[in-house]
C-alpha cells in the first residue's frame, strides 16, 4: 500500500471515456468531469500514511483514516493518527479525532517501508441512526514496544479493536476488543439486524467478529482456520470487503484466495447470515477466481474487483452476469445508485508502486438487459494507490422499478493526487501532479 505525501485532496471529479461497440445500443454524450477542489490538512501536516474513507451523504460528512499526520520518523501513536472529518458541502476539514486510548498509529519503519498490518486506525465508517451518529474505526494492536510485534514476547499490551467515536464530537464512545494480534481492519454494517462485521485478515488472526450495533458487544467470531463449522471449515488467505445485501438482508463477504498451499486455492464469495447465530450459508467461486473489493448493485447484481479483471455476479446463485476482463487491480469498489455507475479502484504499481496509464479502453459485452451507465474507475480506497483510470462503457443494470429506481442523492469523495485529464470519444490521457513519495507498500 504506497502512501503519499500530499495535501489531503478530495476528488470527485474524473474525466470518463465513452467505449462502445457496434452491437451495443448507442451512448449519450461525453461527460466531462474536472478536479473541483483540494482540501489541505490544517497546520502544515503531512498526509503520510492512510487507508479507508467513508461518505455518509446524510450527515455531509466524509472520513479518512490516516494512521500518520506527523512526519517520519514519527511511529506508533507519536506518528498523531487520526481520523479526518470533511463537511463535504463546504469542502473544509472540521475536525481531526484521535481515540481514548490512542490509535495505534503507523508502524513503517523508514519512510519507504510497506505499510504493515499492526497500525491504525485502518477501516472507518459512519453509521447514523436518529440524532446518533458514530465513527466505528478498526484499529492495530499496541506492544511493550510500539510497533515491536517481537517485544513482550509478541502479546499486545492491547489486542485490536474497533474503537466508536462521536461523529460530532470526537468523543471515544466505546473501545471493543476483537482479540487480534494484527489489525481490525475492513468492517460493513447490517442495519436490520444492527450487526456490524469486521475482520482480523491477517493470517495471525483470520477471523471476522460480529458487534452489536447498539449495546456494543461481541456477539460471535467466526473463524477461517478450516476447524469452525459455522464458517463452513473455510481456510482463508486473506479476507477483503464485505457488504450487506438490503435484497436478502445478508453479509457477503470476499475471500480472495483459500487454503495454505502455494500457490493457494481459489478465492471464494460468502454468503452469511444476518443474524445470530452467525453461519456461511453459501459459498460463491468468482470466475475471477478471487475479488477483493464488493459491491452491491441494482437489481440482484454483486460487483466484484479481482486481481485480473473485474466481473458482477447474481447473489442469488452466484452465475456470472458480464466479465470485465480489462478492469484487472481493483482493491475496492463502490456502487452509485443515483447515478447507476459502478466504481473501481483501480491500482498499476509502477516507480515506488505508481504508475499512470496514459490510454485506456475497455469493451463491455451486451446482455439481455441493458441500458447506458458508466463505468468509471477512480481510487475509492484510499490505500495511498491513486493511480487513477476512467471509463465509460455499457453495463446491464436492473429495469425501472427495481430498489434503486429512485434513490436519494449521494455524493462520494476520494483522496487523490491533483489530476489533469484530456478526453476523445475513444480514449483518455490521463497525467497527474508529481507528488512526492515517501512510503511505499505491497
Amino acid at each position: 500500500m504506497s502512501k503519499l505525501r500530499l495535501p489531503l485532496c478530495l476528488a470527485y471529479a474524473v474525466a470518463p471515456l465513452i467505449v462502445a461497440s457496434a452491437s451495443l445500443p448507442s451512448v449519450a454524450a461525453d461527460e466531462t468531469y474536472t478536479l473541483k477542489n483540494i482540501i489541505s490538512l490544517p497546520d502544515g501536516q503531512t498526509l503520510r500514511s492512510f487507508d479507508i474513507s467513508f461518505v455518509d451523504p446524510e450527515s455531509h460528512r466524509y472520513a479518512l483514516a490516516a494512521s500518520a499526520t506527523a512526519a517520519f520518523p514519527n511511529i506508533g501513536p507519536a506518528a498523531n493518527p487520526r481520523i479526518v472529518v470533511v463537511d463535504t458541502r463546504f469542502n473544509v476539514v472540521i475536525n481531526e479525532f484521535n481515540a481514548a486510548p490512542s490509535f495505534a498509529g503507523n508502524c513503517q519503519n523508514s519512510p519507504t517501508a510497506p505499510r504493515n498490518t499492526f497500525g491504525g486506525p485502518n477501516g472507518v465508517m459512519i453509521i447514523e441512526k436518529g440524532r446518533n451518529a458514530d465513527i466505528w474505526v478498526g484499529d492495530g494492536p499496541k506492544f511493550l514496544t510500539s510497533c515491536d510485534p517481537t517485544s513482550g514476547g509478541g502479546v499486545p499490551t492491547e489486542f485490536s479493536s474497533v474503537k466508536v467515536l462521536d461523529l460530532h464530537t470526537g468523543a471515544t464512545k466505546a473501545v471493543i476488543p476483537t482479540g487480534g494480534k494484527r489489525r481490525a481492519d475492513e468492517l460493513c454494517y447490517n442495519p436490520v439486524s444492527d450487526v456490524v462485521l469486521i475482520a482480523n485478515d491477517d493470517v495471525l488472526d483470520n477471523f471476522i467478529t460480529f458487534i452489536g450495533e447498539d449495546r456494543y458487544n461481541v456477539l460471535q467470531k467466526m473463524t477461517f482456520d478450516g476447524t469452525d463449522p459455522m464458517a463452513n471449515k473455510i481456510i482463508a488467505n486473506g479476507i477483503e470487503q464485505c457488504q450487506f445485501d438490503p435484497r436478502d438482508g445478508k453479509f457477503y463477504l470476499n475471500i480472495p484466495n483459500t487454503g495454505t498451499a502455494t500457490p493457494p486455492g481459489p478465492g471464494v464469495v460468502l454468503r452469511i447470515s444476518g443474524s445470530a447465530p452467525f453461519h456461511v450459508e453459501k459459498v460463491f467461486t468468482p470466475a475471477c477466481g478471487g475479488a477483493t473489493g464488493m459491491a452491491i448493485g441494482p437489481d440482484h447484481q454483486i460487483g466484484l474487483a479481482c486481481g485480473t479483471s473485474a466481473e458482477i455476479i447474481d447473489d442469488r446463485t452466484g452465475n456470472q452476469i458480464a466479465s470485465l476482463s480489462t478492469l484487472g487491480g481493483a482493491d475496492e469498489m463502490w456502487f452509485d445508485p443515483r447515478s447507476n455507475h459502478y466504481f473501481f479502484a483501480i491500482s498499476v504499481q509502477g516507480h515506488l508502486g505508481w504508475r499512470t496509464p496514459d490510454h485506456l479502453q475497455v469493451l463491455i459485452r451486451p446482455t439481455l438487459r441493458q441500458r447506458p451507465a458508466l463505468i468509471r474507475l477512480l481510487p475509492i480506497r484510499s490505500r495511498g494507490r491513486c493511480t487513477c483510470r476512467f471509463v465509460r462503457a455499457l453495463e446491464p443494470f436492473a429495469a425501472q422499478g427495481s430498489m434503486f429506481s429512485a434513490p436519494k442523492a449521494t455524493t462520494r469523495w476520494v483522496a487523490s493526487p491533483s489530476i489533469r485529464l484530456q478526453a476523445t470519444r475513444t480514449t483518455a490521457t490521463i497525467t497527474t501532479t508529481a507528488p512526492t513519495i515517501t512510503s511505499t507498500a505491497t
